[in-house]
C-alpha cells in the first residue's frame, strides 16, 4: 500500500499491474489496453515517493506517480544464468533490496 491507502497488485497470467484507490476504484497502470506491457509481473514495492517498483521476470521496473515508466539497469554479473531472476523485491529505507532466490542484492539504484 502506498501513504495515500492504494493497494497494488499484480496478474501474471493476464500480464498487468493494477492500481486500487481506497474508495474501491481499479486502474490498469500496465498491461492490456496501455502503452506498458508486462511479460509476467510478479512482486512489487511502493517507496516512500509513490514510486511503484514492478518485478518482471528478469528485469525491474520503476512506474513513477506520473505514470513514467523506467527499466532499472541490474548487474548481469549477478543476474546471468537460465534460472536466476528476481523473485521478492523491498524498499528499506532508501534503498531497493531484492532476492534471486538463492541470494539477497541491494541493488545500486536509489528509491527516490
Amino acid at each position: 500500500m502506498d501513504s495515500g491507502g492504494s493497494a497494488y497488485i499484480t496478474d501474471p497470467s493476464d500480464h498487468t499491474v493494477c492500481k486500487i484507490t481506497p474508495d474501491g476504484v481499479a486502474k490498469v497502470l500496465a498491461g492490456p489496453g496501455t502503452l506498458a506491457h508486462f511479460a509476467s509481473p510478479s512482486n512489487i514495492a511502493v517507496d516512500h515517493a509513490g514510486n511503484l517498483y514492478v518485478v518482471d521476470e528478469r528485469d525491474l521496473y520503476k512506474i513513477a506517480p506520473t505514470g513514467r515508466i523506467t527499466s532499472l539497469e541490474l548487474d548481469p554479473a549477478i543476474f546471468a544464468g537460465p534460472t536466476v531472476g528476481l523473485t521478492t523485491i523491498e524498499i528499506v529505507g532508501d534503498s531497493i533490496v531484492a532476492s534471486t532466490g538463492n541470494a539477497i542484492v541491494l541493488l545500486r539504484h536509489r528509491a527516490q
